[in-house]
């Protein structure tokens, strides 16, 4: 049906019937799919859920890229208003300058510890790494 919102509604009122790490997983999906900083509030508490197996939330592949990095990393944000609420960020500067071109967005730049990455993902192409 490509409703979004349908989506996140059916995910958020039924993940307690999912395993451990298939919350992780389909979390994973939700948040690719329908993620955005209109929504990231709503994402927030199912992203500190005290459940088991958060790693799943990961590819081995993208657990595998953080893991590689050298923290302090520089990261990117394309934004709004400063207090937009956002948690996407981008190492990469170019993906970055072009989103922010094509909806009139700034750009701010920040360092993180690895203990401020919660995740990175890579399947949107925007090399993305959430900040909570």
């Amino acid at each position: 049906e490509n409703d979004k919102q349908k989506l996140m509604d059916i995910f958020f009122s039924k993940c307690h019937l999912l395993s451990d790490p298939v919350y992780w997983e389909v979390l994973r999906s939700v948040w690719v799919t329908c993620g955005s900083t209109d929504n990231a509030a709503q994402f927030r508490p199912y992203f500190s859920a005290k459940r088991r197996a958060k790693s799943w939330f990961m590819t081995p592949e993208d657990a595998g890229y953080l893991d590689s990095l050298s923290f302090p990393v520089t990261l990117w944000r394309a934004y709004d208003d400063e207090e937009d609420g956002g948690i996407s960020w981008t190492n990469d500067y170019e993906w970055c300058r072009k989103y922010a071109e094509s909806k009139g967005r700034r750009i701010k730049e920040a360092q993180f510890n690895r203990e401020d990455v919660y995740a990175y993902i890579s399947r949107r192409g925007e090399s993305e790494f959430i900040i909570l």
